[in-house]
């Protein structure tokens, strides 16, 4: 079969290409990111003091690294009484208008603030809802990669 079968490689066709660079950038977080950062440490660290089994810890660790990549990896701004509008509001939709508002806020309630918004842009009748984008957009990494095109524009 060896004879048979054509094997393209990367470098051999793409010589135009330069040669790939790894930028590695140390990303402060936003001060909004920051305060929410610390209120979920604290709040972990005393779920974790009240109990004294280790077996979260796999699981704080992630939830921390969710909010220092970006805040709406939670959910904060979808409070449960917007859920409750919303997952009303979704029986307008012809999608779900002979669904359970119910089963719809259970499901809306284990979704994140980025999925929320999602959900959001998606249907018409919760649209109102939306995240502003200067909540999309309050994030370190967001900020320098902002930065980072600008300046690659320049150049």
């Amino acid at each position: 079969m060896k004879p048979f079968i054509l094997r393209r490689v990367k470098e051999e066709v793409l010589k135009q290409l330069p040669p790939k660079k790894d930028i590695i950038e140390w990303c402060e977080m936003s001060e909004k990111q920051e305060q929410l950062y610390q209120d979920l440490f604290n709040c972990l660290k005393r779920s974790i003091d009240s109990q004294e089994k280790g077996s979260e810890m796999g699981n704080v660790m992630m939830q921390l690294r969710k909010m220092a990549n970006h805040p709406l990896l939670h959910r904060q701004y979808y409070t449960p009484e917007k859920l409750k509008v919303m997952s009303k509001l979704m029986l307008k939709e012809p999608t779900h208008c002979e669904a359970n508002p119910d089963l719809i806020f259970e499901d809306m309630s284990v979704m994140t603030d980025y999925e929320l918004h999602l959900l959001c842009k998606q249907y018409a009748n919760i649209s109102d809802f939306k995240l502003e984008i200067d909540l999309i957009l309050d994030s370190g990494k967001f900020r320098i990669l902002g930065r980072m095109l600008s300046d690659f524009k320049e150049k």
